[in-house]
Formats: C-alpha cells, sequence, structure tokens
C-alpha cells in the first residue's frame, strides 16, 4: 500500500486501453473511498486498440486511513465500468509527536487543577492505521518540556497511551501531543493535615526489671504512631474538620527486645489542636503548650 500525506496533491497515473475497433473520446474519474472522499477527472481520446498512461491530479484526503482506489470509465455518457485499484492507499499522520500511520484523539488530563508536585496521567487513544512497526515513539509536550512514551499497538488496534507528569511550578500548564492541545492550571497544595505532639515526663514503669527504665512508648488509640518519650509522634487527622480532637494516649514500657512489658497509663482528653503546629505535652501535669 503507498502512504501518502494528508491534504496534499499527488498526480496518480493509470494506463488506458481502447479494446475496441473504433475510436473514443473518455471521460475517467479516479476516487478515493467507496464514498467519494476525494475525485479527479481526466478526458482523453484513444485510436482503436491504443493504450497510453493518462493522470489524475488529486489532492488526498485531510483524515487519516486507509481508502480504496477507484476509476469510473466512461464514453459519449455511457457507462463502461468501475474499476477498483489493486493497492488501497493510506493517508498517514505527519503531525508532532506521532508515528507515521497512527490517528489520535480524546487528549485526556485527569485533574483540571491538579497541586503543585502530584503526579497526573496525561493520555490519549491512539489507533494503528498502517504503521507494521513493533515500537512505537509518542512524544507529549507539557510547556517547553518533551515526555517520550515508547507503546506496541499492532495494527488495526486502538489503545490508550499515557503518561504521568508533575507540575512544578504554579500556574497555567499547556500540553499538546500531534494536533490535539489542552491544559490544566496547577495550585498551591493543600494544607498541612494533622499536627505534631511531643511527649515529656511519661512515667517510668516500676515493679518490671526486665524494663529499661525510661524507654516508654507513647501510641494513640486509633491513627498515629509508636514514639519514644521526648520524640515528636505525627497525628494525621483533619484538625479543621474535627475540633475539639478526641485525644486519646498509652504510655507503654518495653523490652529491650522490644517486646512490651507493661501499659502503664492511659490518658485521653478533649484538645484544640490545629493543622500543621507543633505541640509538647506534659505528661505529669498534662499541661499541653504549643512549641
Amino acid at each position: 500500500m503507498a502512504e501518502l500525506n494528508p491534504s496534499t496533491t499527488y498526480t496518480a497515473t493509470a494506463t488506458m486501453t481502447n479494446p475496441t475497433a473504433k475510436a473514443f473520446d473518455y471521460t475517467a474519474i479516479l476516487f478515493l473511498g467507496i464514498d467519494r472522499v476525494v475525485e479527479a477527472e481526466a478526458s482523453f481520446h484513444l485510436e482503436a486498440g491504443e493504450s497510453k498512461p493518462v493522470s489524475f491530479s488529486i489532492v488526498t484526503p485531510a483524515a487519516a486511513g486507509t481508502y480504496p482506489v477507484y476509476i469510473h470509465v466512461s464514453a459519449a455518457g455511457v457507462d463502461l465500468g468501475l474499476y477498483q485499484a489493486t493497492e488501497d492507499v493510506v493517508i498517514v499522520s505527519t503531525v508532532e509527536g506521532v508515528p507515521s500511520g497512527f490517528t489520535i484523539a480524546n487528549l485526556y488530563i485527569q485533574s483540571e487543577t491538579p497541586s503543585v508536585g502530584t503526579a497526573i496521567a496525561i493520555s490519549v487513544m491512539a489507533t494503528n492505521v498502517s504503521n507494521p512497526g513493533t515500537v512505537h515513539e509518542f512524544i507529549f509536550k507539557v510547556n517547553q518540556e518533551f515526555i517520550d512514551q515508547v507503546a506496541f499497538i499492532p495494527q488495526g488496534e486502538t489503545q490508550e497511551v499515557s503518561i504521568l507528569y508533575t507540575p512544578q511550578a504554579l500556574g497555567v500548564h499547556l500540553v499538546s501531543i500531534g494536533e490535539l492541545e489542552g491544559s490544566f492550571t496547577a495550585v498551591e497544595p493543600p494544607p498541612v493535615i494533622g499536627c505534631t505532639i511531643t511527649v515529656v515526663n511519661c512515667p517510668v514503669a516500676s515493679g518490671y526489671p526486665n524494663c529499661v527504665p525510661g524507654a516508654v512508648t507513647m501510641n494513640t488509640t486509633g491513627e498515629g504512631t509508636w514514639v519514644l518519650c521526648g520524640q515528636p509522634g505525627n497525628w494525621p487527622y483533619d484538625m479543621n474538620v474535627q475540633r475539639p480532637y478526641l485525644f486519646g494516649m498509652y504510655c507503654c514500657a518495653f523490652n529491650p527486645d522490644g517486646a512490651l512489658c507493661a501499659i502503664i497509663e492511659y490518658y485521653q482528653a478533649d484538645l484544640y489542636l490545629d493543622n500543621g503546629k507543633s505541640y509538647t505535652l506534659d505528661w505529669s501535669t498534662k499541661i499541653l503548650t504549643e512549641t
């Protein structure tokens, strides 16, 4: 199959023969696609038994795809026949970032307003019309950055081709591949969710000779992390929504091998905590201060 560029003028040549014993004036129409997407007409004269090449100037279709080629011949207003060429023509994509023989559609951007530093998916649906290769390279453009993605799409199949992109700057980001264009606006990331609490003056287990003195660990009853007394622990709750926050903590002692040997004390209180802030809780007084 011949591969041609879209919306381009080509000259097609067909050998015409007059099989009769009489000369005729002929009209021939060459067209692509059974629905005559594009066509060109030529008039010519043939003597009895004469053969000669006849040329047609035709502009190829704008849309990529495979098109059968037909020639309709008439003489003196009488239809003489419709003939199909032995090979079709393939209109291939010549746009930037798209392999030859492919068409693309449906540019998808996962979020219109992603946060800076958060990855989003960007994709297109790619159809392999006529590319026989085994590796196909697509190139997405985000602002002035080019991002390659390799795919294997057999001829006649359509698959999604996607990349992950992480915006590093605020504002509008322009996305393109081939003739498809889009955009998204990167915004500030959401505020910190949760706070940090450091517990000090934790009680020491007594009556447990195997426990290391002062090796006291705190933990929330729900979300939170085990941390040694005197070290900060993260409490990943949305403090803007849930206020006051029901704060619960176990103070425990552990063996040198890490095994729990005693739950020393449990503390629970309703505390007003704010997102992103750090606090110190004095276990001996149960006083919470912002640090």
